[in-house]
Protein backbone atom coordinates (compact mmCIF):
# COMPACT_ATOMS: atom_id res chain seq x y z
CA UNK A 1 0.00 0.00 0.00
CA UNK A 2 1.77 3.00 -1.08
CA UNK A 3 -1.11 5.85 -0.71
CA UNK A 4 -3.62 6.68 2.04
CA UNK A 5 -3.62 4.17 5.20
CA UNK A 6 -3.46 0.55 5.42
CA UNK A 7 -5.83 -1.04 7.87
CA UNK A 8 -6.26 -4.56 8.50
CA UNK A 9 -9.69 -5.74 9.39
CA UNK A 10 -8.80 -9.85 8.90
CA UNK A 11 -6.31 -12.05 9.21
CA UNK A 12 -2.78 -12.02 7.20
CA UNK A 13 -1.25 -15.03 7.38
CA UNK A 14 2.40 -15.14 4.92
CA UNK A 15 3.52 -18.47 5.92
CA UNK A 16 7.00 -19.08 5.22
CA UNK A 17 7.04 -15.48 3.10
CA UNK A 18 7.44 -11.69 3.82
CA UNK A 19 4.95 -8.93 4.38
CA UNK A 20 6.35 -5.44 3.21
CA UNK A 21 4.21 -2.73 3.80
CA UNK A 22 6.68 -0.01 2.89
CA UNK A 23 4.87 3.32 2.99
CA UNK A 24 1.47 4.26 3.68
CA UNK A 25 0.51 7.49 4.71
CA UNK A 26 -0.77 5.01 8.52
CA UNK A 27 -1.44 1.76 9.44
CA UNK A 28 -4.25 0.00 12.01
CA UNK A 29 -4.10 -3.36 13.02
CA UNK A 30 -8.06 -3.66 14.02
CA UNK A 31 -8.86 -5.19 16.40
CA UNK A 32 -11.67 -7.63 15.69
CA UNK A 33 -9.60 -9.98 14.18
CA UNK A 34 -6.17 -11.65 14.42
CA UNK A 35 -3.09 -11.02 12.28
CA UNK A 36 -0.98 -13.43 12.27
CA UNK A 37 2.15 -13.11 9.79
CA UNK A 38 4.82 -15.34 9.23
CA UNK A 39 8.24 -14.19 7.83
CA UNK A 40 9.95 -11.33 7.70
CA UNK A 41 8.11 -8.33 8.70
CA UNK A 42 8.32 -4.71 7.32
CA UNK A 43 6.28 -2.09 7.84
CA UNK A 44 7.31 1.74 7.28
CA UNK A 45 5.04 4.69 7.03
CA UNK A 46 5.46 8.40 7.88
CA UNK A 47 2.34 8.70 9.93
CA UNK A 48 1.53 6.51 12.84
CA UNK A 49 1.49 2.77 13.42
CA UNK A 50 -1.61 1.56 15.55
CA UNK A 51 -2.11 -1.83 16.60
CA UNK A 52 -5.75 -2.11 18.69
CA UNK A 53 -6.00 -4.46 21.61
CA UNK A 54 -6.15 -8.27 20.57
CA UNK A 55 -5.00 -8.26 17.14
CA UNK A 56 -1.91 -9.79 16.56
CA UNK A 57 1.38 -9.80 14.34
CA UNK A 58 3.47 -12.81 14.73
CA UNK A 59 6.75 -12.85 12.68
CA UNK A 60 8.45 -16.45 11.91
CA UNK A 61 10.89 -17.04 14.38
CA UNK A 62 14.86 -18.35 13.89
CA UNK A 63 16.39 -15.65 11.54
CA UNK A 64 13.18 -13.33 11.13
CA UNK A 65 13.22 -10.26 11.83
CA UNK A 66 9.85 -7.93 12.71
CA UNK A 67 10.74 -4.25 12.15
CA UNK A 68 8.35 -1.50 12.66
CA UNK A 69 9.28 2.47 11.42
CA UNK A 70 6.37 5.23 11.63
CA UNK A 71 6.11 8.59 13.24
CA UNK A 72 4.47 7.18 16.51
CA UNK A 73 4.09 3.46 17.63
CA UNK A 74 1.27 2.75 20.03
CA UNK A 75 0.55 -1.30 21.04
CA UNK A 76 -2.43 -1.60 23.02
CA UNK A 77 -1.73 -5.31 24.22
CA UNK A 78 -3.16 -8.95 23.26
CA UNK A 79 -2.91 -11.76 26.33
CA UNK A 80 0.43 -13.52 24.72
CA UNK A 81 1.97 -10.91 23.30
CA UNK A 82 0.87 -8.21 20.22
CA UNK A 83 3.96 -8.34 18.24
CA UNK A 84 5.31 -11.99 18.96
CA UNK A 85 9.08 -13.39 17.35
CA UNK A 86 10.17 -16.82 18.74
CA UNK A 87 13.73 -18.50 18.82
CA UNK A 88 16.61 -15.88 17.56
CA UNK A 89 14.13 -13.65 15.70
CA UNK A 90 14.26 -9.99 16.28
CA UNK A 91 12.03 -7.07 16.84
CA UNK A 92 13.12 -3.56 16.37
CA UNK A 93 10.89 -0.74 16.93
CA UNK A 94 11.47 3.17 15.70
CA UNK A 95 9.53 6.12 16.11
CA UNK A 96 10.54 9.25 14.57
CA UNK A 97 10.09 13.20 15.75
CA UNK A 98 10.11 14.60 18.95
CA UNK A 99 6.19 14.73 19.60
CA UNK A 100 6.01 11.10 18.65
CA UNK A 101 6.32 8.42 21.29
CA UNK A 102 6.73 4.59 21.71
CA UNK A 103 3.44 3.74 23.85
CA UNK A 104 2.99 -0.08 25.17
CA UNK A 105 -0.05 -1.56 26.92
CA UNK A 106 0.21 -4.78 29.00
CA UNK A 107 1.39 -7.90 26.71
CA UNK A 108 2.50 -5.66 24.16
CA UNK A 109 5.74 -8.00 23.24
CA UNK A 110 6.54 -11.06 23.64
CA UNK A 111 9.62 -12.44 21.92
CA UNK A 112 11.85 -15.16 22.98
CA UNK A 113 16.14 -15.30 22.83
CA UNK A 114 16.69 -12.32 19.97
CA UNK A 115 17.32 -8.99 20.36
CA UNK A 116 14.35 -6.35 21.07
CA UNK A 117 15.16 -2.75 20.28
CA UNK A 118 13.23 0.03 21.16
CA UNK A 119 14.05 3.52 19.98
CA UNK A 120 11.94 6.83 19.88
CA UNK A 121 12.63 10.67 19.49
CA UNK A 122 10.26 10.78 21.79
CA UNK A 123 9.52 9.14 24.92
CA UNK A 124 9.30 5.46 25.31
CA UNK A 125 6.01 4.80 27.91
CA UNK A 126 4.31 1.37 29.75
CA UNK A 127 1.43 1.53 32.17
CA UNK A 128 3.26 0.85 35.60
CA UNK A 129 0.88 -1.56 37.19
CA UNK A 130 3.11 -4.63 37.74
CA UNK A 131 2.30 -6.07 34.84
CA UNK A 132 4.86 -6.97 31.94
CA UNK A 133 4.39 -4.80 28.81
CA UNK A 134 7.32 -6.71 27.37
CA UNK A 135 8.62 -10.18 27.76
CA UNK A 136 11.41 -11.66 26.96
CA UNK A 137 14.02 -14.36 27.10
CA UNK A 138 17.09 -11.91 24.96
CA UNK A 139 18.93 -8.74 25.00
CA UNK A 140 16.77 -5.66 25.12
CA UNK A 141 17.87 -2.25 23.82
CA UNK A 142 16.22 0.91 24.50
CA UNK A 143 16.50 4.90 23.65
CA UNK A 144 14.55 7.51 23.53
CA UNK A 145 14.29 11.17 25.69
CA UNK A 146 12.40 9.53 28.74
CA UNK A 147 12.43 6.04 29.34
CA UNK A 148 9.13 4.90 31.54
CA UNK A 149 9.08 8.86 31.98
CA UNK A 150 5.07 9.16 32.29
CA UNK A 151 4.51 5.16 32.87
CA UNK A 152 6.96 2.61 34.31
CA UNK A 153 8.41 0.11 32.11
CA UNK A 154 7.83 -3.16 33.38
CA UNK A 155 9.69 -6.55 31.63
CA UNK A 156 9.65 -10.18 32.44
CA UNK A 157 12.06 -12.67 31.74
CA UNK A 158 11.98 -16.65 32.49
CA UNK A 159 12.93 -15.83 36.13
CA UNK A 160 16.20 -18.28 36.05
CA UNK A 161 19.03 -16.95 38.09
CA UNK A 162 21.43 -17.80 35.49
CA UNK A 163 19.95 -15.40 32.81
CA UNK A 164 23.03 -13.99 30.54
CA UNK A 165 20.62 -11.11 28.98
CA UNK A 166 21.58 -7.76 28.65
CA UNK A 167 19.50 -4.44 29.24
CA UNK A 168 21.07 -1.65 27.29
CA UNK A 169 19.74 1.46 27.61
CA UNK A 170 20.32 5.39 26.22
CA UNK A 171 18.29 8.04 27.60
CA UNK A 172 19.05 11.03 25.35
CA UNK A 173 17.41 14.01 27.31
CA UNK A 174 16.17 15.87 30.57
CA UNK A 175 13.31 13.44 31.05
CA UNK A 176 13.29 10.15 33.06
CA UNK A 177 13.96 6.62 33.10
CA UNK A 178 11.84 4.40 35.41
CA UNK A 179 12.30 0.69 34.52
CA UNK A 180 11.15 -2.66 36.61
CA UNK A 181 12.35 -6.21 35.86
CA UNK A 182 9.29 -8.22 37.52
CA UNK A 183 11.17 -11.38 36.71
CA UNK A 184 14.92 -12.31 36.21
CA UNK A 185 16.55 -11.82 32.84
CA UNK A 186 19.52 -9.15 33.14
CA UNK A 187 23.04 -9.88 34.48
CA UNK A 188 24.40 -6.87 32.30
CA UNK A 189 22.93 -3.40 32.75
CA UNK A 190 24.42 -0.83 30.25
CA UNK A 191 23.21 2.85 31.10
CA UNK A 192 24.32 5.80 29.07
CA UNK A 193 23.09 8.94 30.22
CA UNK A 194 23.26 11.72 27.78
CA UNK A 195 21.77 14.47 29.59
CA UNK A 196 22.66 15.64 33.20
CA UNK A 197 19.07 16.73 34.85
CA UNK A 198 17.43 13.36 34.02
CA UNK A 199 16.62 10.40 36.94
CA UNK A 200 17.37 7.28 36.22
CA UNK A 201 15.50 4.20 38.18
CA UNK A 202 16.32 0.27 37.32
CA UNK A 203 14.49 -2.41 39.61
CA UNK A 204 16.15 -5.02 39.10
CA UNK A 205 13.69 -8.46 39.80
CA UNK A 206 15.45 -9.46 43.19
CA UNK A 207 14.42 -7.62 46.38
CA UNK A 208 17.01 -4.86 46.92
CA UNK A 209 18.57 -4.96 43.76
CA UNK A 210 18.49 -1.28 42.51
CA UNK A 211 20.06 1.10 40.34
CA UNK A 212 18.91 4.60 41.15
CA UNK A 213 20.98 7.61 39.32
CA UNK A 214 20.42 11.54 40.55
CA UNK A 215 20.33 13.94 37.86
CA UNK A 216 22.71 16.71 39.01
CA UNK A 217 26.11 18.02 38.52
CA UNK A 218 27.86 15.60 39.35
CA UNK A 219 25.34 12.91 39.17
CA UNK A 220 24.80 10.66 42.11
CA UNK A 221 24.25 7.00 41.89
CA UNK A 222 23.49 4.47 44.34
CA UNK A 223 23.65 0.97 42.79
CA UNK A 224 23.27 -2.74 44.44
CA UNK A 225 22.71 -5.54 42.16
CA UNK A 226 23.59 -8.22 44.86
CA UNK A 227 20.59 -9.68 46.42
CA UNK A 228 20.16 -12.22 43.70
CA UNK A 229 22.67 -13.66 41.29
CA UNK A 230 25.50 -10.61 41.02
CA UNK A 231 24.91 -8.34 37.90
CA UNK A 232 27.07 -6.08 36.38
CA UNK A 233 26.65 -2.73 35.58
CA UNK A 234 28.22 0.09 33.20
CA UNK A 235 27.69 3.76 33.35
CA UNK A 236 28.86 6.89 31.38
CA UNK A 237 27.84 10.17 31.21
CA UNK A 238 29.47 13.13 29.34
CA UNK A 239 28.39 16.18 30.76
CA UNK A 240 29.66 16.04 34.49
CA UNK A 241 30.92 13.80 36.89
CA UNK A 242 29.33 11.43 39.15
CA UNK A 243 29.42 11.19 42.94
CA UNK A 244 29.22 7.41 44.12
CA UNK A 245 27.09 7.50 47.80
CA UNK A 246 26.90 3.39 47.11
CA UNK A 247 28.20 1.16 44.52
CA UNK A 248 27.64 -2.62 45.36
CA UNK A 249 28.24 -5.18 42.20
CA UNK A 250 29.05 -8.21 44.58
CA UNK A 251 31.43 -10.21 42.26
CA UNK A 252 30.22 -9.32 39.23
CA UNK A 253 32.05 -5.75 37.64
CA UNK A 254 31.38 -2.17 37.47
CA UNK A 255 32.55 0.26 34.83
CA UNK A 256 31.92 4.07 35.25
CA UNK A 257 32.57 6.88 33.00
CA UNK A 258 32.51 10.28 32.97
CA UNK A 259 32.94 13.98 31.80
CA UNK A 260 34.40 15.40 35.49
CA UNK A 261 35.66 13.48 38.61
CA UNK A 262 33.90 10.51 40.27
CA UNK A 263 34.24 11.06 43.78
CA UNK A 264 33.65 8.23 46.78
CA UNK A 265 30.92 9.56 49.35
CA UNK A 266 30.24 5.95 50.40
CA UNK A 267 30.75 2.31 50.28
CA UNK A 268 32.06 0.30 46.75
CA UNK A 269 32.02 -3.00 46.38
CA UNK A 270 32.83 -4.80 42.95
CA UNK A 271 33.85 -7.73 41.56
Amino acid sequence: NNAGSFTANDSINAGSGNINIPNASSVIFSSTSLNNIGGNIDIDTPGTFTANANSKITAGGDGKALNINASGITLNGTPGGQLVNTGTGTITLASTGVANNITLEDNSINIANGTLSLSSQGEINGTNNATAEVISDGNITLQANGIGHTGEIEIEGDASEDSDSELTITNTGAKNVNIEELANLFNQFTITQQNTASNITIDAADAGDTIAITGGTPVTININTIDGADEGVSYSIAGTGININSLNTGTATASLTSGGDITQSGVMTVG
